[in-house]
C-alpha cells in the first residue's frame, strides 16, 4: 500500500503542531462528551458514551446522492446533473476505473457531507445544509487525488484499507462538529442488534437522547450490506400522515492500525527536542487521556 501523505497534511509529526492537534481533537470530543452527558440515565449514558464517536461513512455514490435529494424518483445521470446545475450538490470526484493500465469505466463520488447538506436542507436547517455543501467540496478537492489513484483498481467499500482513510474520517468529523446542527436531522443512531428475513432491530438514541429499540426493513440495511453489530444513522423526514426513512452506515471504528500510526507519531514527538511548555502540554494531554492510546474491545 502506497505511503503517501494525505493532501492537507505534513509529512511528518511536527513537534509543537502536533501536541496542538492532539490537544483540540480531545478537547473537541470533551466537550461533545460532556454536552451528551447532562441529564441522562445510566443506561442511556453508557450508550451514548459508546455512540458518540460515530461519523458517517465518509464517502457516497453519485447514485446514493440522487436517491436522498430525490427520494422514490428515478436514479439517472440526467437528474443527477440537473442537481449538480442546481447547486444541489458538489462537483464530486470522478475516478477512471483501471483494469491493469486500461481503463475500463469511470464512477463519481461524494462526500456524504452532500447527503446530510440535502438531510438539513429538507429540515429546514438551510444554514448549516449550506455550510455542509462547502465542507462538501472542500473535502472533494483536497483528497481528490488520493481518491483517484484509490478508487482507480479498488471499490468504494475498500476505502477503510486506504493509507488516508482515517484522515479522510477525521476531517468529516471535524466539518459536522463545526456545524452543530447537523444532529438535529438523525432521528436515531445506533448499531444493529438482531436481523431476521424481513426486519432489523436497532439499538439506538434519538438526537433527544432516548434510549429506544428501532425496527427497520431488512432492506435498507441491506443495500449497504449492514450486519449484525454494525452502526449506523437513521433519518426520517414527515410527508403529511408518511414518512420517508433513511439509512447511512458509519464509519468503522478506529483501528489497531490507526493507534500504531499514532502511536509511531507520538513517540517522534517525544524524540524531538521539545520546549519546556511543549513538554507541559504534553503532560498534561497525557493525564487528560488525550494523547493516542488503544482501546481495548470484548471478543465477539
Amino acid at each position: 500500500m502506497s505511503s503517501r501523505t494525505p493532501p492537507g497534511h505534513p509529512p511528518g509529526p511536527g513537534g509543537a503542531s502536533q501536541i496542538r492537534r492532539w490537544a483540540t481533537r480531545s478537547e473537541n470530543r470533551l466537550s461533545a462528551f460532556r454536552d451528551t452527558m447532562g441529564g441522562m440515565s445510566t443506561r442511556a449514558t453508557k450508550r451514548e458514551a459508546a455512540e458518540h464517536e460515530l461519523v458517517p461513512f465518509p464517502l457516497l455514490s453519485w447514485e446514493t446522492v440522487v436517491r436522498s435529494l430525490k427520494p422514490g424518483a428515478p436514479v439517472t445521470p440526467s437528474r443527477y446533473q440537473t442537481l449538480k446545475k442546481n447547486a444541489l450538490s458538489s462537483a464530486g470526484v470522478t475516478v477512471t476505473r483501471r483494469r491493469g493500465r486500461r481503463a475500463v469505466g469511470r464512477q463519481t463520488v461524494h462526500s456524504v457531507l452532500v447527503v446530510l447538506s440535502s438531510q438539513a436542507r429538507r429540515s429546514g436547517e438551510l444554514q448549516a445544509a449550506g455550510q455542509l455543501l462547502l465542507a462538501a467540496s472542500d473535502l472533494e478537492g483536497r483528497y481528490a487525488a488520493s481518491l483517484r489513484n484509490f478508487l482507480a483498481h479498488r471499490s468504494v467499500q475498500d476505502l477503510p484499507e486506504a493509507d488516508f482513510y482515517e484522515a479522510l474520517v477525521e476531517e468529516t468529523r471535524v466539518a459536522l462538529e463545526r456545524t452543530a446542527s447537523w444532529k438535529s436531522v438523525v432521528y436515531a443512531s445506533g448499531s444493529v442488534a438482531e436481523l431476521s428475513s424481513t426486519t432489523a432491530v436497532l439499538r439506538a438514541l434519538t438526537n433527544g437522547g432516548e434510549d429506544v429499540d428501532v425496527t427497520l426493513p431488512r432492506t435498507l440495511l441491506d443495500g449497504w450490506d449492514l450486519k449484525t453489530g454494525d452502526s449506523l444513522f437513521v433519518f426520517q423526514h414527515l410527508l403529511g400522515l408518511s414518512a420517508v426513512v433513511e439509512v447511512l452506515p458509519a464509519a468503522p471504528q478506529t483501528s489497531a492500525t490507526t493507534f500504531e500510526r499514532e502511536q509511531a507519531d507520538l513517540e517522534a514527538v517525544r524524540s524531538r527536542g521539545l520546549t519546556a511548555d511543549d513538554k507541559r502540554a504534553l503532560d498534561s494531554l497525557e493525564a487528560q487521556g488525550g494523547l493516542p492510546r488503544r482501546t481495548l474491545r470484548p471478543a465477539g
